[in-house]
């Protein structure tokens, strides 16, 4: 039972190497080595001037390097003692950063009706 489940993954734990250019060449994936270049990418394809990225005040300073390299404005939101985002519906972005800390994600109701009243990716 347990191998006819996982049969479509067998591929992946063979002996046989992953061609990755095979999997993403002709795609829109793209892969990074860390996730401040993901962001970087990211934010560099859809941001023009004067845009603000609104992210935790609980975040990594690596996080900020994209930010701060395409001149970005950014302003924090809180989170709790148990990590849960408190979002201030008056502050005006063009961007949400939302971080799953040790993997752990965050509810999405908690920024549903933000990214729609707000219209921000």
């Amino acid at each position: 039972m347990i191998e006819k489940k996982y049969s479509a993954f067998s591929n992946l734990f063979s002996n046989k190497k992953t061609n990755l250019n095979k999997i993403y060449n002709n795609s829109e994936n793209y892969l990074t080595t860390y996730s401040r270049i993901g962001l970087y990418n990211i934010l560099k394809m859809n941001c023009k001037l004067n845009q603000i990225i609104y992210l935790p005040n609980f975040i990594c300073r690596d996080i900020l390097s994209p930010i701060n390299a395409l001149k970005i404005r950014y302003i924090y939101y809180d989170v709790d003692q148990n990590l849960k985002p408190i979002i201030n519906n008056k502050v005006n972005c063009n961007f949400l950063l939302i971080v799953n800390y040790f993997g752990i994600a965050p509810s999405k109701h908690i920024f549903e009706d933000y990214i729609l009243s707000k219209n921000c990716i």
